[in-house]
């Protein structure tokens, strides 16, 4: 199954331009970040291919 999560992004604003998503896991989880969407002030929705679990770190770079 898939999972989807919707994040607080401390700083994101909805006109943002996202130039790089990135995830990482430790241990040995395979879920895989597929995309995101949603965009809004401090919020981004996120879908990963499964659940990546509570250490799950994403990395969001922007251009404002």
């Amino acid at each position: 199954g898939s999972a989807t999560a919707v994040a607080v992004v401390t700083g994101l604003l909805g006109t943002d331009t996202i130039i790089a998503v990135s995830m990482r896991v430790p241990g040995a989880t395979t879920a895989a970040l597929t995309g995101f969407s949603s965009q809004s002030n401090n919020a981004l929705t996120f879908q990963f291919t499964a659940d990546p679990g509570g250490l799950a770190v994403v990395r969001v770079a922007v251009l404002r």
